[in-house]
């Protein structure tokens, strides 16, 4: 449940799957229907919106493979031992 910013309280949590294309028509009708009262879902759609977008029209070679967290802390782990000691003048 989060401050809706006018003192009243919002424990909604469609915009993420609203703004994916994740819902089912009758869940669209009804979120919409929400959207129209709800000053937070509003602000939340409007602020992700942009970014929804960008990200779903990407191709798959456009697409950026994020590293497993294991992998990077390996990385990370061997660079540090790698590098020798700051100099201490």
């Amino acid at each position: 449940m989060t401050d809706d910013g006018d003192g009243t309280r919002c424990t909604c949590d469609g915009c993420g799957p609203y703004l994916l294309g994740a819902l089912r028509p009758d869940a669209v009708v009804a979120f919409e229907a929400h959207l129209l009262e709800c000053g937070r879902c509003q602000r939340e759609c409007e602020s992700l919106g942009p970014t929804v977008s960008a990200v779903a029209g990407l191709g798959p070679d456009e697409a950026v493979e994020l590293p497993d967290a294991a992998e990077e802390e390996a990385r990370v782990v061997t660079v540090s031992r790698s590098s020798p000691p700051p100099h201490l003048g």
